[in-house]
């Protein structure tokens, strides 16, 4: 049992890559309790904080002493201060510990299926990608009250994966697919470090041509379109967003 144990610390089947820039406690103290409420708990957590100042740096490290003790054991806290933010993937990727990661950022929401749906999808479809569905809603940061929802969930990205759809309109949020890990690390295939935007669509759909998707039919998570918060939605313009795209097409 013991030797079983340390094989499952040394090789969960998922690993759980967050990125944070220490700017959202709420935020990130949310995801902490998303993944230690799952049903399915053989996974590690990759926390990476990304160019935090230093108050964000405190930050980050008193959310991770307010954990409880087994599942502080679970995460690796890796800080970074340099690169765009698709440097933290290629990091978290490469030390990767899973057989399949998934990236789940301080922003959104994940219901207790999520490891789950993704471990019962594997059993049948290892070495695919995995995707789950997940609502969408709008959400904002209220002054003294903190995150809220101002609008009811919908059905935007429960629908099964078409690529050619997806060459057009990203219907796949990064939180719901879980990648192989072995199409990393032992083919070599990464994220792209100029990509500062769409850079997770960008990696999927050259991954997807190559491992196929499998679908989960069921929602696993809540993907929150934030109305005050900044994000890289926020951060660049619909030229830009457009313009990217097309390039990345292009290529």
């Amino acid at each position: 049992q013991i030797k079983d144990s340390i094989e499952s610390y040394e090789h969960p089947f998922l690993s759980v890559l967050i990125r944070t820039q220490g700017k959202r406690e709420e935020g990130l103290r949310e995801s902490l309790l998303c993944v230690q409420a799952q049903t399915f708990t053989d996974y590690e957590v990759i926390l990476i904080g990304h160019k935090a100042d230093v108050d964000g740096k405190l930050m980050i490290q008193d959310i991770l002493d307010d954990q409880q003790d087994d599942f502080r054991e679970k995460i690796r806290y890796i800080e970074l201060d340099e690169g765009t933010r698709t440097v933290p993937l290629n990091m978290g990727f490469a030390c990767a510990r899973g057989e399949y990661i998934s990236v789940f950022d301080d922003d959104d929401i994940l219901f207790d299926n999520w490891a789950e749906g993704f471990h019962r999808a594997a059993q049948e479809n290892a070495g695919r990608i995995l995707h789950g569905y997940a609502f969408s809603q709008d959400w904002e940061n209220v002054k003294e009250l903190g995150y809220r929802a101002i609008g009811r969930p919908k059905a935007l990205y429960c629908q099964k994966f078409d690529l050619l759809w997806q060459l057009v309109n990203n219907r796949c949020p990064l939180m719901t697919l879980a990648f192989p890990v072995a199409m990393f690390q032992k083919m070599g295939i990464c994220f792209d470090e100029k990509l500062n935007i769409m850079e997770d669509w960008e990696y999927f759909m050259r991954l997807a041509l190559i491992c196929g998707v499998t679908d989960i039919s069921e929602p696993v998570a809540i993907y929150r379109f934030w109305k005050n918060i900044e994000t890289s939605a926020t951060l660049h313009n619909q030229e830009e967003w457009t313009q990217m795209y097309e390039e990345i097409r292009d290529d």
